[in-house]
């Protein structure tokens, strides 16, 4: 048996590291979610866990980080338009602090308000359905 010491991260960490490294060319976490059920490539690169590390109730899987930091490599060598590292991006919004919960402040892609609720209350949704449901 042969045990090789690596530094390792977690899921949440190596996504943090692809988006700071390579950009928002991709949802990361649904990236790796999907490379690991053999779905998912970038520019014919995977990134696949090294292990998985046990909470007590799940496993999580963990990532090697020297891994990380070749695919970085290979999909900026494939990829030059994702060679540089990409700052946070940020979007101001002119939120009104009254709503009651953050799912009444809507926003479209442009950042202008849009009125009404995002979603009816539940039991009015119930209520709708059994009505349209019993209305003939």
């Amino acid at each position: 048996m042969t045990t090789v010491k690596i530094t390792t991260v977690s899921q949440s960490e190596a996504v943090h590291m692809l988006r700071s490294q390579l950009g928002p060319i991709r949802d990361w976490s649904i990236f790796l979610d999907d490379s690991i059920e053999g779905e998912r490539h970038l520019a014919g690169f995977k990134l696949l866990p090294v292990a998985k590390l046990s909470d007590g109730f799940m496993d999580h899987p963990v990532y090697d980080v020297a891994d990380i930091r070749r695919f970085v490599v290979f999909v900026r060598l494939a990829l030059p338009e994702t060679g540089e590292d990409q700052p946070i991006q940020t979007r101001t919004l002119m939120i009104d602090m009254s709503r009651a919960s953050w799912e009444r402040r809507r926003f479209d892609k442009n950042g202008i308000q849009i009125a009404g609720n995002a979603r009816a209350p539940r039991a009015q949704r119930q209520l709708r359905t059994m009505v349209s449901r019993y209305a003939h």
